[in-house]
């Protein structure tokens, strides 16, 4: 389609080659330019692949992100052709706040709240030690590294989420300042280290 000039992809840079597409099982991300032309075509692949397949584009679910510079008049006659939303800064794609500025400590707070609504499901005095170690790891632990995954938390965050997770294995309520007889860092140690 780009050799025939029916469709454009995106160029980061003019020497990086043209995107016109990123395919995973269940999600497509399309690149392109504004023109008519474009829409069109991208019009006429979706309406074909519905026919071949039986599967129609689920337009509710889907969103379009415009870069800086587009004309407002513009992001709304693309937006309204294409039959689609725009994505706002609160919309989330797998969990992510892809619009949310990575270097602003409360675009993570949302780590805090996850931990918080894990933690209200779970009653910490009927478990032992043992238990709530083993949920820390297995639930709590496995949070972080999936949202690391594609931007470095900040170090506030972090040390918010592990004081929840301190708290919750002292059975102290999160707001509170309880003595705590044990330090976190030797729950931190490798059993070897006698931690």
């Amino acid at each position: 389609m780009e050799e025939e000039d029916l469709y454009r992809g995106y160029r980061v840079n003019k020497w990086a080659p043209s995107i016109s597409h990123l395919m995973f099982p269940n999600d497509l991300f399309l690149f392109g330019t504004l023109d008519n032309q474009t829409m069109d075509t991208l019009q006429d692949v979706l309406q074909t692949y519905a026919n071949w397949s039986g599967q129609q584009a689920n337009l509710n679910k889907s969103s379009i992100l415009f870069i800086k510079g587009v004309n407002k008049d513009r992001k709304g006659e693309v937006a309204s052709i294409l039959g689609v939303k725009q994505m706002q800064t609160d919309d989330k794609y797998l969990g992510f706040h892809l619009l949310k500025p990575s270097h602003r400590i409360n675009s993570y707070d949302f780590l805090s709240d996850k931990f918080e609504s894990k933690l209200s499901g779970w009653k910490r005095i009927s478990l032992t030690h043992a238990g709530r170690t083993l949920l820390i790891k297995v639930v709590l632990g496995l949070i972080p590294p999936y949202f690391m995954s594609i931007s470095i938390l900040p170090k506030a965050t972090i040390k918010k989420l592990a004081i929840i997770m301190c708290n919750f294995w002292w059975e102290h309520d999160y707001k509170s300042r309880n003595s705590i007889l044990l330090t976190w860092i030797s729950f931190l140690k490798k059993k070897e280290m006698v931690g």
